[in-house]
């Protein structure tokens, strides 16, 4: 669907000019996030699974508020107070994380695919949201071979800002205690 700007410009439903091919466009962060809440937020989480998938540690990183936590946790644990979890980083503790991951760990090279299903957001403050989604990861190792890997909720609490959206609190709730590729970002 493309849109006619106040210059008579025409744009697609990204806010591109409306040639601009779907790819080109995804790449474009929207003009003002603020004011397109909704838009900020789907910004948002595409960047985050399109870092994982490219194994793009740095920008997983961006995702985050330089406080934010991230916190992984199963549902059975969530079920009886949610008190120990898998992973609980905030702020320098993710800059650790990517570190080890990117120097220390070697992993068989793959390639993660995230499926999101994303619930209704919620304003929580004068800039910041709640969204919970579904998902189902899955990763295809070298040799060609597609598997599932985790599936699970997210819980976010994100900021938004008119030139970014970050994640200033994300829990990841896993549907089984044991995940592939710990501690790779999920």
């Amino acid at each position: 669907m493309n849109d006619v700007t106040s210059t008579g410009q025409r744009t697609n439903n990204m806010g591109a000019p409306a040639n601009t091919t779907r790819i080109e466009a995804e790449h474009r962060t929207p003009r003002d996030l603020a004011a397109a809440p909704r838009e900020a937020i789907a910004w948002l989480l595409w960047r985050y699974a399109r870092s994982i998938t490219n194994g793009d540690l740095d920008g997983w990183l961006a995702c985050f508020d330089s406080d934010a936590r991230y916190k992984v946790i199963t549902d059975d644990n969530v079920a009886i107070g949610g008190l120990v979890g898998l992973m609980d980083d905030r702020g320098p503790g993710l800059i650790d994380r990517v570190t080890v991951i990117r120097d220390y760990l070697n992993f068989v090279p793959q390639r993660y695919r995230h499926l999101l299903w994303t619930g209704p957001e919620e304003q929580v403050g004068d800039n910041e949201w709640r969204v919970d989604s579904h998902f189902v990861i899955f990763r295809t190792k070298d040799y060609g071979v597609t598997e599932f890997m985790a599936s699970g909720e997210y819980n976010d609490r994100i900021r938004i800002t008119p030139n970014d959206s970050q994640f200033t609190e994300r829990t990841v709730i896993v549907d089984a205690g044991i995940v592939a590729d710990w501690p790779y970002p999920l």
